[in-house]
């Protein structure tokens, strides 16, 4: 009997040469689709901000905290509170956009 041997080079797989350069030729025929373009705004309009609901309680505990920071800054100098406390209420408000009376 004969044996027979194997070659140990890979074998090459046929690659169609033609194809590709008509691959090629087609996507440059063919028209681009694109998105039609939406006319410019002419007037540009600001986002508006998500409406915030805080709770009274968490209105007030904001309000003693920018107080104390305030009293904090200023070295905790007595007599001064009241405007400590009316400040930071109006500065919490303002945040909040609340209208204060």
């Amino acid at each position: 009997m004969a044996e027979q041997k194997k070659s140990t080079t890979p074998s090459r797989k046929s690659t169609s040469t033609e194809a590709k350069p008509k691959a090629a030729a087609a996507k440059k025929a063919a028209p681009k689709q694109t998105a039609p373009k939406k006319a410019a705004d002419p007037k540009p309009r600001a986002k508006k901000a998500a409406a915030v609901t805080v709770s009274e309680e968490m209105r007030q505990h904001m309000i003693r905290e920018a107080a104390y920071y305030r009293a904090l800054h200023r070295g905790f100098g007595g007599g001064a509170e009241m405007d400590d406390w009316c400040a930071a209420e109006r500065e919490i408000d303002a945040m909040l956009g609340r209208l204060t009376k």
